[in-house]
């Protein structure tokens, strides 16, 4: 059995250490039109960051929509990504929030949508919007409690300023890292666009 075995065993070990002939001819094939692809263990549920619940659907949606910061995974903190930097976190000493915080971003000058649009605080202010509209399932909306408004800075429309009733140590990283939606995408009539914020929160 030994004497019939071994020369088997060889013979499969050369046929399968065989050069690709492909490969030979171009040993880097694979990276030639610059593409890296990458397997997912299941099917998405959604592509909708904000009703999606699945892991899955987070690594595809993660590059369809971009945040304010993200945590960066090496350092364990958050970057700039929409914004130019880290909100400016305020304590609000009087007025109708008082004893609350602000946190204000201001994004990019560079920053469009895929389509040459210019992406705004109009945009970043939709997005909460979608988030407590009382007929769409999310999840975020529960963890969003402490946020009571959404100011648009009136001469700059990319200076946005979101405000939270009390402290709370998780408020920056939910505001920071929530996907943003194009509004003229998901809402190209303004149907949502004359309603204050403060009547969904």
């Amino acid at each position: 059995k030994r004497i019939v075995l071994y020369p088997l065993c060889c013979l499969l070990l050369v046929v399968s250490c065989k050069t690709d002939p492909d490969s030979k001819k171009n040993p880097t094939s694979i990276l030639v039109d610059n593409t890296v692809r990458s397997g997912l263990q299941g099917e998405p549920d959604f592509l909708s960051p904000i009703i999606s619940r699945s892991g899955n659907a987070r690594s595809v949606y993660r590059h369809l929509f971009m945040s304010m910061a993200h945590l960066e995974p090496m350092e364990m903190k958050e970057v700039p990504k929409l914004a130019i930097s880290l909100p400016e976190e305020k304590l609000i000493t009087e007025g109708k929030y008082k004893d609350g915080y602000s946190y204000t971003y201001e994004i990019r000058p560079e920053a469009t949508w895929d389509d040459g649009t210019a992406i705004t605080a109009a945009d970043y202010e939709f997005t909460f919007k979608i988030i407590f509209n009382p007929h769409i399932k999310t999840a975020w909306r529960g963890a969003l409690g402490f946020l009571k408004d959404i100011q648009i800075d009136p001469s700059n429309p990319k200076k946005v300023t979101a405000i939270s009733d009390k402290c709370f140590i998780l408020a920056e990283n939910y505001l920071s890292t929530a996907e943003v939606y194009p509004a003229h995408i998901y809402d190209p009539n303004g149907l949502m666009k004359a309603i204050p914020i403060t009547d969904f929160l």
